[in-house]
């Protein structure tokens, strides 16, 4: 198999588990909470958490395979976040005449994503405490 193809592949079947688990997590989600986009907060923190988790991976673990690293940081997580889920329904909530809800979106996405990235950071770090960086 070409090289070309195989990374094409990577990135799609990443993309595709990606995906899925993103939707099957939004329907869970929109059962305990109708109303909000609770399914895209969580995919986004969840996959915020594990950019920060890989993110120490390689920059202080041992290295990835190039494959990997396209399954998993282009295909599975670029599947799993979605900013413009985040931003559709942000707007949505403002054009319905939920402002507070579409605000407390906001806040929630950006604060738990940023907060999630540093907890998946210094969650991974610890295992590698002794390297540079």
């Amino acid at each position: 198999m070409s090289q070309g193809l195989s990374q094409l592949l990577a990135v799609a079947t990443g993309g595709a588990l990606g995906s899925v688990t993103r939707w099957l997590l939004s329907i869970a989600c929109q059962r305990w909470l109708p109303g909000f986009p609770a399914g895209t907060l969580l995919v986004n923190s969840l996959g915020s958490f594990a950019a920060g988790a890989v993110l120490a991976w390689l920059l202080h673990g041992p290295e990835w395979p190039p494959l990997l690293r396209l399954f998993v940081v282009t295909g599975l997580l670029g599947g799993l976040t979605t900013f413009s889920a985040f931003s559709l329904e942000t707007t949505r909530l403002w054009l319905e005449g939920s402002p507070r809800l579409a605000l407390l979106n906001l806040s929630l996405n950006l604060g738990l994503g940023l907060l999630a990235i540093s907890l998946g950071y210094g969650l991974l770090r610890a295992f590698w405490p002794a390297t540079a960086g």
